[in-house]
């Protein structure tokens, strides 16, 4: 029964701290620290459609999912557009 308890208890340190790095690397990448390629993509989109505030983030997704519906993970795509736009 102790075993068994360790076990639990390590594998729930193991899936925290893959949930905050997880979580670092979505926020340096919405911060710009690390480019990839969907933030080239959200970039580029922003310049074209002229965007510049928050108010114009519907725009931008729509796009988005007009042109990229089945390619982009769109919960990282509202992330690094809030962090560019802001």
């Amino acid at each position: 029964m102790l075993g068994f308890d360790v076990s639990i208890d390590r594998v729930r340190l193991q899936t925290t701290a893959g949930m905050r790095r997880r979580f670092r690397r979505q926020i340096s990448t919405a911060n710009g620290t690390a480019e990839g390629p969907l933030q080239k993509v959200i970039k580029e989109t922003i310049k074209s459609l002229g965007a510049s505030s928050i108010k114009d983030m519907g725009k931008i997704m729509g796009f988005l999912k007009q042109k990229y519906s089945d390619n982009i993970d769109f919960s990282k795509a509202n992330i690094i557009i809030k962090g560019l736009l802001n």
